[in-house]
């Protein structure tokens, strides 16, 4: 079992961006992103299937399209107030999922099929759409949804 931890990480961003760096990575299971980061890049964790611990940094701005699709083991994940983008599919098929906090779309834009797939989550925040476009299927396929 590999963990990442934020020492090791800070040779491997360019100006406080994530890109495709642990894409398809089966070894990765836990990670904590430093502060400094501001973006997860496109598909940067895209098909982690033993991911099942990301801690992300307080002031994250963006995360990327399909950043953590197909992150299996994924079982929660806090998002923080910062977030100002979140691309389509960013956590699509994260079967696992079960707790989303911290999420507001006060002024993210792009959540199309945001949580799609997400079979097991059953805790959601409230959402304001106020500023959102293209939120079309947020939530869709997500079975255990009781509201």
């Amino acid at each position: 079992m590999r963990v990442w931890r934020p020492f090791f990480l800070w040779k491997l961003f360019f100006k406080n961006r994530i890109k495709i760096l642990f894409a398809n990575n089966i070894n990765l299971s836990s990670i904590t992103i430093g502060n400094e980061v501001k973006v997860i890049g496109k598909e940067a964790f895209l098909n982690c299937q033993i991911l099942v611990d990301v801690t992300l940094p307080k002031k994250l701005k963006s995360i990327g399209e399909s950043a953590f699709n197909n992150c299996n083991s994924l079982s929660k994940i806090c998002l923080p107030e910062t977030l100002e983008y979140v691309g389509p599919n960013a956590f699509n098929n994260c079967n696992n999922l079960k707790n989303i906090s911290g999420f507001s779309t006060e002024s993210a834009i792009r959540v199309s099929n945001l949580f799609r797939h997400c079979y097991n989550l059953d805790n959601i925040p409230t959402l304001q759409l106020n500023h959102a476009i293209h939120a079309d299927g947020i939530f869709a396929e997500c079975r255990n949804i009781k509201e």
